[in-house]
């Protein structure tokens, strides 16, 4: 996936919380704009999650982007 698909959803105003899915199956959550932050090459992105955990990803490795929504009746997130 081009970087600059994903840069677009991290720039978009107002912010929405979006998932990253992976070529490999796995799914990452963007949950701030200040989770997400490139390496200056922009040969890698990384996404601060939960827990101080740092998650570095290859652009090539992106499969999709999905916005998640928030279900106004129950509070829960989903995506799609």
């Amino acid at each position: 996936m081009n970087l600059d698909s994903i840069w677009g959803m991290v720039k978009a105003r107002p912010f929405q919380p979006f998932v990253i899915e992976l070529t490999d199956g796995r799914t990452i959550r963007v949950l701030h704009p200040e989770c997400f932050w490139t390496a200056p090459d922009d040969h890698a992105f990384f996404v601060s999650q939960p827990q101080e955990k740092t998650v570095s990803v290859d652009p090539h490795d992106v499969a999709s982007l999905l916005p998640v929504s928030r279900d106004r009746s129950s509070g829960t997130t989903r995506t799609g």
